[in-house]
């Protein structure tokens, strides 16, 4: 709600490729901006990080999903049904879980595996 009040603002810039990622968090250690709103689990830049301070939103879930897309065709209906099959098998083992955790702090790890546990192994609705 409140990037909506300031949308357009001269002072205000959103960036959502990972590849801006680096650039972004290098002006934020070189004090050229004054902060940047990200999820912690995707900043995986401890050189840039020891000196910043990440500050919690409200506002932000936790975690997010993540989607995968593919062409509006039967090619791409046949391969969301394959991708989607093997998801609801694969979620709950510890491979899967653990291929995400090997990316994350232990701090991060922590909160993961409670949203892991609690939320993204509910079944779907």
């Amino acid at each position: 709600n409140i990037l909506k009040r300031f949308e357009g603002a001269d002072n205000i810039q959103i960036r959502s490729t990972s590849d801006q990622q680096s650039g972004a968090f290098a002006m934020l250690a070189a004090v050229r901006i004054d902060f940047i709103i990200e999820y912690p689990e995707s900043v995986n830049m401890p050189e840039i990080m020891q000196n910043i301070v990440p500050v919690p939103l409200e506002e932000i879930p936790i975690m997010a999903f993540g989607h995968v897309a593919c062409a509006k065709s039967v090619w791409g209906a046949k391969a969301i049904k394959a991708i989607n099959k093997a998801l609801v098998k694969l979620r709950p083992t510890v491979e899967y879980r653990s291929a995400y955790e090997k990316t994350l702090s232990a701090d991060q790890t922590q909160v993961y595996r409670k949203y892991y546990n609690e939320v993204f192994l509910k079944p779907s609705e």
